[in-house]
C-alpha cells in the first residue's frame, strides 16, 4: 500500500478548456437561483482562499505540494506534441496485437514547466494516465512504489504521459495530481487533441507500452496490471546482463 499524499481540494489552473453551455428556454427563476448560488460558492471559495489550503494526507496545502514540485515556475496542464512515425493501430484484442514488432511512434514534448521530454528511449516503458481516471488515481502511485523499491531494469526508462486532461468535479488538475502519486520519473503532458496518445492507439485508462531496445513493441494493455505482469513485462525488454 502507497503513503503518497491525497489531495482534497482542487486548485485552479490555467490550460484547462471551458465548455460554453446555452440557456436554452431556461426559466429566468431558475438563471436567478443558480446566481445566487455561484455567489455564495465564490464567497466560501475566497473565505478558504484567505484562510489557506486544505491539508493534503501528509500535512501540506495543495500550494506546498506545487511549490515543492516545480518552484516558482508556472505550469501548463497541455503542450505541444510532435509526433515522429506510423501511429500504432487502436489496442483491440491484447491477446492479438497488430502493434507488436511495429516501431514505436517517437514523441517530442514537455513537461508540466515547459522542460523538453522525449520518448520512448528504448527499452522503454510508458504509462499513459487521466488524472480524472479512479483506476489510473490507484494505478499510477502502485507503480511508482514499485519504481521506488527498484522494479525498473538497469537500462530500462519510464514515462508518464499525462492525457486526456479535462475539467471537471472530484479530481485534481494532473500538474497537482502527478506530484501527489509519487511518480519522479519523466513526465510528458499531452496536447489538448491527445496526439500522443492517438499515436499509441490508446483505448482505455491506464495505458502501457513496453518497447524493446530497438524502438519497437513488445507489450500494450491496458487496465491495471498486477506487480507480477509489469516485472515480466520489464523483463521482456531489459538490456542483457553483462
Amino acid at each position: 500500500m502507497s503513503n503518497r499524499p491525497k489531495l482534497n481540494r482542487r486548485a485552479p489552473v490555467p490550460g484547462y478548456t471551458q465548455s460554453s453551455e446555452s440557456s436554452g428556454g431556461f426559466p429566468v427563476w431558475g438563471i436567478v437561483a443558480i446566481v445566487a448560488v455561484v455567489v455564495v460558492i465564490a464567497g466560501a471559495i475566497a473565505i478558504g482562499s484567505a484562510s489557506g489550503d486544505e491539508e493534503t494526507a501528509d500535512g501540506k496545502s495543495s500550494t506546498e505540494v506545487l511549490s515543492d514540485a516545480y518552484g516558482d515556475k508556472p505550469t501548463s496542464e497541455f503542450r505541444a506534441v510532435t509526433v515522429t512515425g506510423e501511429a500504432l493501430p487502436e489496442l483491440a484484442d491484447p491477446a492479438n496485437d497488430p502493434a507488436i514488432g511495429m516501431a514505436a511512434p517517437k514523441l517530442e514534448g514537455a513537461n508540466f514547466v515547459n522542460e523538453p521530454v522525449s520518448a520512448p528511449k528504448g527499452p522503454a516503458m510508458m504509462v499513459f494516465g487521466a488524472h480524472w481516471c479512479h483506476v489510473c488515481q490507484a494505478e499510477v502511485p502502485q507503480v511508482a512504489q514499485w519504481l521506488d523499491d527498484g522494479l525498473l531494469p538497469t537500462g530500462v526508462t519510464a514515462t508518464l504521459v499525462s492525457t486526456a486532461t479535462q475539467e471537471g468535479p472530484g479530481a485534481d488538475p494532473p500538474s497537482l495530481w502527478v506530484p501527489s502519486t509519487g511518480w519522479d520519473q519523466p513526465v510528458l503532458v499531452d496536447s489538448d487533441k491527445k496526439e500522443a496518445a492517438t499515436a499509441y492507439g490508446l483505448n482505455g485508462f491506464p495505458f502501457f507500452v513496453f518497447v524493446d531496445g530497438d524502438g519497437n513493441v513488445v507489450h500494450r494493455a491496458s487496465g491495471a496490471l498486477p506487480r507480477e505482469q509489469v516485472e515480466q513485462y520489464l523483463s521482456d525488454i531489459a538490456p542483457p546482463a553483462t
